[in-house]
C-alpha cells in the first residue's frame, strides 16, 4: 500500500495544479466519456483512461483494496452493487471516490476522517 501512495503522490505532484477534484479525476483517467464519431454515437459511457497511466493503475489497485479494508468505501461499493452496477463499474466508482478523498486531504492538509459526512451537509433547525 505504501508503494501505491508513493506512486500517487509522485504522479499528482503539486495539488495546486488542479483547480478541482474533477480535474484531478480527469488527469487520473477515471472520468467517463462516450465514444462517438461523425455517424456513430455510443450509448455506453466508459472511463476515459487519458492522463497518467501510473496514477490510473495505482488508484484502481487502491480502490480494489479499499473496497475490502475501508468501511466507508466498502459501504459505497456495496451500494453500487445494490444499484445493479457491474463489479468493475462499482470499483471504478470507488476509485473515483478515492481520488476525490485524496484531493481534499492534500488540498486541505488534513488527515483522513472516516466519520466525515459525504455529500451535501444538511442543516438542522430546532423548531421552538
Amino acid at each position: 500500500m505504501q508503494a501505491t501512495v508513493k506512486v500517487a503522490l509522485a504522479e499528482i505532484g503539486d495539488i495546486r495544479r488542479f483547480a478541482s477534484a474533477k480535474k484531478l479525476t480527469a488527469y487520473a483517467g477515471l472520468d467517463s466519456t462516450v465514444y462517438q464519431t461523425g455517424q456513430f454515437l455510443g450509448i455506453r459511457p466508459r472511463i476515459s483512461k487519458r492522463g497518467s497511466a501510473y496514477l490510473h493503475r495505482a488508484l484502481w489497485a487502491a480502490g480494489e483494496n479499499a473496497k475490502r479494508a475501508n468501511p466507508v468505501l466498502n459501504k459505497y461499493y456495496q451500494k453500487k452493487l445494490f444499484q445493479e452496477k457491474l463489479s468493475q463499474v462499482a470499483l471504478g466508482a470507488c476509485a473515483r471516490k478515492l481520488i476525490h478523498l485524496i484531493y481534499y486531504v492534500l488540498k486541505e492538509q488534513k488527515s483522513f476522517d472516516p466519520n466525515y459526512q459525504w455529500g451535501k451537509t444538511k442543516i438542522l433547525v430546532d423548531s421552538l
